[in-house]
């Protein structure tokens, strides 16, 4: 494993986003290499802190299997409970919670737009919720379907 920036590390700008309001909705944005990944992370550390179930997704499996590791590192070496946690691609978040919800599979290929259709038309406010819990750290958001 390489290695991952520790909290020494961070620069002042990267600081100030770590102890940013954990309550605010933040975006950050940068080119590739500018610690997009690295703040994603340490954010979602700093929440787990704070005792907020945090749901921490990324794209693709590619970036999970880069990332999980460093994940499991910063909370083991600065949580001692993280079962709040979770980190995983959208697409298999979402799929377990919509399971875990409806007792129902999304399928192979999650069709978004019959997600949305359900959550406007059908869903209970207290399925949402389950369906998306408190918080979320999300990685490459661009590229997610709208």
């Amino acid at each position: 494993m390489e290695k991952f920036p520790s909290f020494a590390d961070l620069s002042d700008e990267q600081l100030d986003i770590y102890h940013f309001d954990k309550n605010t909705p933040l975006l950050i944005t940068g080119g590739p290499g500018s610690g997009k990944t690295v703040m994603a992370l340490w954010r979602t550390c700093s929440l787990i802190k704070s005792r907020q179930d945090v749901n921490s997704l990324m794209f693709n499996k590619v970036l999970l299997s880069y990332t999980k590791p460093h994940f499991d590192q910063l909370n083991e070496d600065n949580i001692a409970d993280h079962r709040r946690s979770y980190v995983s691609t959208v697409n298999s978040y979402m799929s377990k919670s919509y399971r875990k919800v409806t007792g129902k599979n999304l399928g192979r290929t999650i069709n978004y737009d019959n997600l949305l259709n359900w959550a406007i038309d059908e869903a209970k406010d207290s399925d949402l919720q389950n369906l998306f819990g408190s918080f979320f750290v999300v990685d490459e958001g661009q590229d997610f379907s709208p």
